[in-house]
Formats: structure tokens, sequence, C-alpha cells
């Protein structure tokens, strides 16, 4: 008789865990007894295991980062799919390889990048103001020339045709005071002309300037792709993350991997969260696309990708 009321409980149980996992497919993630002991909540139960000190993270923080994922779901549904429970099953780990290291390279280069372009603009911008500034004073430069020219054409005119002693004496005057005056030009042009190579040569070394940030980013673009959310992995059993770029990176990897525990795999939006690759989303601001949406409220139509 015990046996039969045993069997029958068993089946009984697995009943329950079977109709769950039709309805519910995510809670095959949580422990059997909490499944029991909660039998109508649907939350996903996870916690936090390890996380490696190179991270520079504390539990407190990668916590807090996990309910804010956890959050993009509510947010985007209006119901609770998570919740945190230091006993949990699942378990979300930070494991230290080669991934991170790869990732601090791309923050650091593109810290780099960043600064090079920032130097470079406010160069774009001096060589801007500079060439106005040349271009004002050589056309006052030419002007003057052209006056001085023009005035000395007719001076020296007036010489060759006067007769008259001391009229022509006035005029040779004036010859040795224009004389003078050219000097002073040429000196105007020469110091232009000493300011216009300086700007060509500025201008040059901006050139080069320019081929080193384009080989830079060029490089950069080469070595760091549009990157897999293989930098974090849910494997059925648990979430391990490897690399993240920023808070806000991590917090929509978590919230991506968050989604493989809801039974749901990828779509082919870009902008979606659930998107296989990790570039076009809006990292500060992300809220729930549609596609999200679809897949969840058509879970067991498709294939999980891990």
């Amino acid at each position: 008789m015990i046996k039969k009321i045993i069997a029958f409980l068993l089946m009984g149980i697995a009943c329950f865990f079977a109709i769950q996992n039709y309805q519910h497919p995510q809670l095959k993630f949580n422990h059997g007894l909490d499944r029991l002991t909660h039998p109508f909540d649907t939350r996903v139960r996870y916690r936090i295991g390890q996380v490696d000190n190179r991270f520079g993270l504390t539990e407190t923080q990668v916590i807090d980062l996990s309910e804010k994922a956890a959050n993009i779901w509510r947010d985007g549904t209006g119901k609770e799919w998570f919740v945190y429970d230091k006993d949990a099953r699942l378990t979300i780990n930070f494991i230290y390889d080669e991934r991170q290291a790869e990732s601090d390279a791309r923050r650091d280069t593109k810290f780099a990048i960043d600064g090079m372009v920032m130097s470079h603009q406010k160069q774009s911008a001096k060589i801007d103001s500079d060439k106005r500034s040349l271009d004002i004073e050589f056309n006052a430069i030419q002007n003057q020339v052209n006056h001085w020219q023009s005035s000395y054409n007719e001076l020296v005119s007036r010489i060759n045709s006067t007769q008259d002693p001391t009229i022509r004496q006035n005029l040779l005057n004036e010859h040795q005071a224009m004389l003078a005056q050219k000097q002073v030009l040429d000196s105007k042009v020469l110091a232009y002309n000493q300011k216009r190579a300086s700007f060509n040569q500025f201008v040059d070394e901006f050139n080069q300037h320019t081929q080193t940030i384009n080989t830079a980013i060029n490089n950069a673009n080469r070595r760091f792709v549009a990157r897999q959310f293989h930098k974090g992995i849910f494997n059925g059993k648990e979430i391990n993350i490897y690399e993240f770029s920023s808070l806000d990176d991590l917090k929509l990897t978590l919230a991506h991997e968050l989604g493989h525990a809801l039974d749901i795999g990828h779509n082919d939006d870009p902008s979606a969260l659930m998107y296989s690759m990790a570039g076009e989303q809006d990292m500060a601001n992300f809220k729930l696309k549609p596609a999200d949406i679809e897949l969840l409220n058509h879970r067991g139509e498709h294939d999980r990708l891990f």
C-alpha cells in the first residue's frame, strides 16, 4: 500500500513537472524542491557563483547588475521573470580568460583612437582658422603691393617725362621714399611666406596624422569585429560571463543570457536583445524589441541556440 502511495505521489509529481515544463519551460532550471514549494511561482531563480576578481567587480555590483538585466525583461513584458535567490540552482559565473583580455585591449584601443580623433579635430579647426587669417593677410599684402606697383609705375613715367629740374628732383625724392616702402612690403611678403611655409608644414603633418588615424581605425576594425554573444554563454545549467567592455555592455550580456534561460534562442533583428551579435543595440537605454517579445511568445517553435 505504501509503495502504491509513493508511486502515485511520484507519478503526480512527474505529471506536475511535465505540465509546468510545458506551460513554463524556464522552470526546468529551478530546483525541484523550489518548484514544489512554490507551485505558482513561474520566475527563474538564480544566484551569483564564481566572480574572478580580475574583473574588478564586487558581489554587490554583480547582484545589482543582474537585477537590472532581469528588469529589462520585466519592463518589456510587464511580468517578473527572474528572482535572485542565494540558494538557486542556476548560477551566474564570471570567468576571466583571453576574451576579457581582448576586450580590455579593445577598450584601450578605442580610448587611444578617440584621443587621437579629438586632437585631430582640434588641429583641423586650427588649420581652418589659420588659413582664414593667412588668406586675409595675403589679400591685404597683395592689395598693398598692387597699389605700390601702380603708384611706382606712374611715378617712373612722370620722372621720365619731366624736364623741369626742380620737379624732377622732387619726383626722385618720392622715388627714394617709394623704394623704402618697397623694402617694408618685401619684409611683409617674406614674413607672410614664412608663415605660409610653416602652415604648409603643419598641414603636411596633419595629413600624415590623418593617415595614422585611418590606419589605426582600419587595424582596429579588422581586429575588433562585431562580437557574437559568446562573451557570455548559457549551457543549460549556468550562465558564464567571459568578457564585457562596460557595465552597460555587461548588463545587456546578462539580459541576453537570461533570455536563453527563458528557453528562447536568437532572432534576426540587429537592434534586439536576442540578436546573436552585440553591436547595434542601445547599450545605455535598452528596451526589449518586438522581435524579443515575439520569441518569448512563441517558445518551443524555435531551437534554442547557446
